[in-house]
């Protein structure tokens, strides 16, 4: 199965997963770059703001058309209890396209609306996959990412 993981990160957290998942799977990789600046304390307000209102960022033009592959594994952070912006206009421009799609979502302590945020872009999730943050930095994740994985075989 042509696999694509796509994924937005303002912190490296979400990144890291992504890109173990891309290992494991061995298949593509493409990230989404914001052309707004969400650093520090007022661009992690501006990015709450921005995913509870709903509204679309500008992003990068990116460079894999997902409507090329089997699956594509979204991950986005969860920003408010809701799908961050640069995925939201992500998904917005090419959302229909894709054939199946399996979501991620790394949070705090979980995953609010995210996952239903997603379904409504795209379509239905063959499996769904939140990570705290807490995880990722302590690296107790590693089992319940291998299950993932597995679904998606």
């Amino acid at each position: 199965m042509k696999t694509l993981v796509t994924f937005y990160s303002r912190t490296g957290l979400t990144e890291k997963i992504a890109n173990e998942i891309a290992k494991k799977l061995s298949c593509d990789i493409e990230q989404i770059k914001d052309l707004k600046n969400r650093k520090g304390f007022w661009g992690f307000m501006i990015s709450g703001y921005e995913a509870v209102s709903q509204k679309l960022s500008k992003i990068a033009k990116t460079e894999k058309n997902p409507g090329e592959y089997d699956l594509v594994v979204l991950l986005s952070p969860v920003w408010a209890s809701s799908l961050s912006s640069p995925i939201r206009t992500y998904l917005f421009e090419n959302g229909k396209k894709m054939n199946k799609v399996a979501f991620v979502a790394t949070c705090g302590d979980n995953p609010g609306k995210i996952f239903d945020q997603m379904k409504q872009l795209t379509t239905e999730p063959l499996c769904t996959f939140s990570i705290k943050e807490s995880e990722i930095k302590s690296g107790n994740y590693y089992d319940k990412l291998d299950q993932f994985i597995e679904k998606l075989r």
